[in-house]
């Protein structure tokens, strides 16, 4: 893994720990959390966002976890839908009726996987 993926992924991991810690005191609110995972997008990414899209650095960043393939995709489809809900203009944001269908179909997916009951199918999401 190159410095680069390593270094977001290390950045992931402590906003994931900031947003989960019991004390109020210590957890990110929201635009906290949307501010820093722009900062990684512009920072890590870079030119590879015009090469291969967000899901590029996402798929490096969740391969490395080695999870079962339809939560990665279930998992990237909802971090660049976010992502995408949080642009800083307006004008580039998903609107909502978009972001509702995209998560309806992400969903559809991870349900349609087995994955919720314990079974292991392909899915496309």
């Amino acid at each position: 893994m190159d410095a680069n993926v390593h270094k977001c992924l290390v950045l992931v991991l402590e906003i994931g720990l900031a947003c989960s810690s019991e004390s109020p005191k210590e957890r990110m609110n929201m635009e906290e959390v949307t501010k820093e995972l722009h900062l990684i997008k512009n920072t890590f990414l870079g030119s590879r966002i015009q090469r291969g899209g967000l899901s590029y650095c996402l798929n490096r960043i969740l391969n490395f976890c080695q999870m079962d393939p339809n939560v990665h995709k279930c998992l990237a489809s909802i971090l660049e839908t976010g992502l995408a809900c949080s642009m800083e203009s307006s004008k580039d944001r998903m609107k909502m009726k978009e972001v509702t269908r995209e998560l309806h179909l992400i969903k559809s997916a991870f349900l349609g996987s087995g994955i919720s009951r314990g079974g292991f199918r392909r899915i496309q999401v």
